[in-house]
C-alpha cells in the first residue's frame, strides 16, 4: 500500500507499516515532525510515535462538528513542516488563536506556551 498523495513534501515521508497503518519514516521524523525540538527529543518521538490509519488521511467527517457548538482554540504552528499554515488558519477561522513560530510538535518544542493556551481554554479566556 502506497501512501496517500498530500500537500506537504514533509508528508512524503509517511511509509506504510501494514496494509491500513502508517508511520512517519524514522529517519526523517525530526526534521518533519518536531525540527525545533532538541535532537534527543526527537529520537524519543520518533521511537514511540503510534501508527495512524490510513483511511482517516481521507476520511469525511460526519455529525455536526463541535467548534460549531462550543468555543474552540488553535494554536497555528507558523513553521509546520507536516500541515500547511494555510491549512490550519482556515481550521482554525472561528477559533480564538495564537501563532507560534515553531514545527508540528509546539506542545514538545513549546510546551509553556501549549499549556497557556490550554489554560485560556480552560477558564474561557
Amino acid at each position: 500500500m502506497a501512501a496517500p498523495a498530500l500537500p506537504s513534501p514533509s508528508l512524503s515521508h509517511i511509509v506504510p507499516i501494514s496494509a491500513t497503518d502508517l508511520i512517519l519514516d524514522r529517519a526523517h521524523f525530526g526534521e518533519d515532525f518536531a525540527q525545533d525540538a532538541p535532537r534527543a527529543e526527537q529520537q524519543v518521538l520518533a521511537a514511540t510515535q503510534k501508527p495512524v490509519a490510513a483511511a482517516t488521511l481521507g476520511a469525511t467527517v460526519t455529525g455536526t462538528p463541535a467548534w460549531k457548538q462550543f468555543p474552540t482554540w488553535y494554536q497555528i504552528a507558523t513553521a509546520d513542516r507536516m500541515i500547511p499554515v494555510a491549512a490550519e488558519r482556515a481550521m482554525a477561522a472561528r477559533a480564538r488563536t495564537v501563532e507560534l513560530g515553531t514545527g508540528h510538535a509546539a506542545m514538545v518544542s513549546r510546551p509553556v506556551h501549549t499549556a497557556q493556551l490550554i489554560e485560556r481554554a480552560a477558564t474561557g479566556r
